[in-house]
């Protein structure tokens, strides 16, 4: 599932990274699924249902709320101020382009901003390799902040290598090279389990996915490491996806975003995100 799963600062004015970023870079979707992970780090939703195959082409529109506002592991939103994440993916071949939205309560974590109002896009083109058992991907990640206080319009290139094997091992790195300059990286596995014929139901109908992930900060939360590699967070998750139809697909998950060096010389703790959204393919 591509979502739930388990799913890229100077001032804290200027984006919700610095005093408030990271948050979970979710791991590769199941082969199952068609829209790929959010690529940015950010919480994920949805954009999981699978639409017709025979197609060079699909568009995945989603809608997701989150329980808190989680990225690269801090609570961006603070308080537990829910969040709404509207998504549009779409895929032609192996050319991807994202549109995730990000709107909550912005009265405690940004002063005299009662909303918070983020746009976020992106575009990237996947290489298989190896009869598809490694694929490659390469892209492109711009944050906007129409309000102009949420945050600091950016932009970020991310790459990521996924392994296709039973633990979907995977490696991301997402490098700002506009307002911050600053990068974070992942390492991860993850797995989808079919559990469609112990409930009587069509293969691929009902899936579970446990993932875990360890993020690795050059410098995006914690400036102490913008010179040296630390330790950002461990995020455990798992997540549960029901496909109504083959277009239309339901899903919940939980993650756990357990704080580590650069999130503790911030005096973030540990989180815990819960979301349930909702994703049809054309």
């Amino acid at each position: 599932m591509v979502c739930a799963a388990l799913a890229c600062v100077a001032k804290l004015s200027a984006r919700a990274d610095d005093a408030a970023p990271a948050a979970p870079a979710a791991p590769a979707a199941p082969a199952t699924t068609t829209a790929p992970a959010e690529p940015s780090g950010k919480p994920e939703g949805g954009h999981e249902a699978t639409p017709p195959p025979a197609k060079d082409w699909s568009v995945t529109v989603g809608a997701d709320w989150f329980s808190e506002y989680i990225f690269r592991g801090v609570d961006v939103l603070k308080g537990n101020n829910a969040l709404f994440d509207p998504s549009v993916v779409a895929k032609y071949k192996n050319l991807t382009a994202y549109y995730y939205g990000y709107f909550g309560d912005g009265t405690r974590g940004f002063p005299h901003n009662k909303w918070y109002e983020e746009n976020d896009y992106a575009v990237d083109y996947t290489q298989p390799l190896f009869n598809n058992k490694l694929s490659l991907t390469a892209g492109g990640y711009w944050y906007t902040y129409p309000d102009r206080v949420s945050g600091a319009d950016t932009f970020e290139f991310y790459g990521k290598a996924t392994y296709a094997c039973y633990f979907n091992p995977y490696i991301a790195i997402n490098w700002d090279i506009d307002t911050f300059h600053t990068g974070y990286g992942a390492v991860g596995v993850n797995h989808a389990y079919d559990l469609s014929k112990l409930f009587k139901l069509a293969d691929g109908t009902f899936t579970i996915t446990p993932s875990a992930q360890l993020g690795i900060d050059f410098g995006d939360n914690s400036r102490r490491t913008q010179a040296n590699v630390n330790w950002n967070d461990v995020l455990i998750g798992f997540s549960a996806s029901y496909n109504i139809t083959s277009a239309f697909c339901v899903h919940a998950g939980y993650q756990a975003s357990i704080a580590l060096n650069s999130l503790r010389d911030i005096h973030q703790s540990n989180e815990s995100i819960a979301n349930v959204g909702a994703s049809y393919a054309f």
